[in-house]
């Protein structure tokens, strides 16, 4: 499971350093809802600057914070049999 600081450092480098041109996140579908906590499954594709697209089914976990802000506080990388099973990429 990746957290948010480790992704946080993994993005500020990877930008920062031309290895990523973007990331994006299609197909969101909420799970699981309470007042303080979002689970999510989303597509989430990742483009290099080199032209690769890695595509993969991804799992959010966003917590709201004392303050009211919600945070990502963990994501795990779907298995490629459960992101066909959650619609995110056809086989």
């Amino acid at each position: 499971m990746i957290g948010y600081d480790d992704r946080a450092r993994q993005c500020t480098r990877e930008f920062g350093s031309n290895v990523l041109k973007s990331v994006s996140d299609q197909g969101l579908k909420m799970l699981e809802e309470t007042d303080n906590s979002i689970l999510s499954v989303t597509c989430e594709s990742v483009e290099g600057t080199d032209g690769t697209v890695n595509s993969q089914g991804i799992e959010v976990l966003l917590q709201r914070e004392d303050d009211g802000k919600w945070c990502v506080v963990q994501e795990r990388v779907l298995r490629p049999l459960e992101t066909v099973r959650d619609g995110l990429i056809t086989e």
